[in-house]
């Protein structure tokens, strides 16, 4: 297999998954699944594609979020949001750590996960929220004891 035969655009993706192209494009902005860009296009690499799917819960994950409509959708949002961000200070995230993590549109513990996945978007997050991948490792672990 040939360099660029190991290369998938959007549509590819979404076949392989089985999802629309918009998820694989609101996925690929999200960080949610490996992506980058080559010139003006988004391409995915087969080899990135396939470890993901084999990490079934990062996949599964990302399928329920996708899928996911609250039946109160208003009312659920904004308890979800403060149950969240109480959260994040009860496992030490500061105010503004907490703004940068809603403006990244991270608002669960599932997002966040899924945005630590790969070594590259943990070094990303980690450089915007200023912090040291132990200090990030220590306050997800925290969170992490307050699901259990």
């Amino acid at each position: 297999m040939t360099q660029t035969e190991e290369l998938m655009n959007t549509e590819d993706v979404a076949e392989l998954l089985n999802v629309s192209e918009v998820t694989v494009r609101y996925w690929a902005r999200q960080g949610v699944i490996p992506a980058f860009k080559l010139g003006r296009h988004v391409r995915y690499d087969r080899q990135a594609i396939t470890r993901w799917l084999e990490n079934s819960s990062t996949y599964q994950a990302a399928r329920e979020s996708a899928d996911a409509v609250p039946q109160n959708q208003d009312s659920e949002k904004a308890r979800q949001s403060y149950d969240w961000n109480n959260l994040l200070l009860t496992a030490g995230f500061s105010q503004k750590q907490i703004s940068v993590l809603r403006e990244m549109k991270i608002t669960s513990l599932e997002a966040l996960t899924l945005r630590l996945a790969t070594r590259a978007q943990r070094v990303g997050l980690c450089a915007m929220l200023d912090v040291t991948q132990k200090t990030m490792d220590d306050k997800v672990s925290r969170l992490l004891d307050l699901f259990n």
